[in-house]
């Protein structure tokens, strides 16, 4: 089940009555403004390598897009590399189609496919 703004205010009200902060702020479903609307969406096929910008992409049912972090660049062990640890991961500019994912560097333009 989905949290409602009534759960939101249920529980301030709990934590009000249980812990006695009187001076935390309310927080009630007239604090949220108007909808946010979404004006890009980027996906990364491959994770800690760059992401695509799309103007339109499908959700799974999960709420996740499709195809966003379906891959990754391994090392020999087997684990997933982290941009954190291997930058260089950054020049990696993947496309994906139906059937191919093709990984670019973005400095020299050389493809794996």
């Amino acid at each position: 089940k989905d949290s409602t703004f009534e759960d939101v205010d249920a529980l301030c009200v709990f934590l009000e009555a249980h812990y006695g902060r009187r001076d935390a702020p309310q927080v009630t479903a007239a604090h949220v403004e108007a909808p946010h609307v979404v004006t890009d969406v980027f996906v990364y096929p491959v994770k800690s390598c760059r992401g695509v910008s799309v103007k339109r992409w499908p959700v799974l049912a999960d709420g996740r897009l499709r195809g966003d972090r379906e891959f990754a660049v391994v090392g020999p062990d087997g684990a997933p590399l982290a941009a954190r640890r291997h930058p260089r991961l950054a020049l990696l500019e993947p496309s994906l189609d139906e059937t191919t994912l093709v990984l670019r560097r973005r400095d020299t333009g050389a493809a794996l496919r």
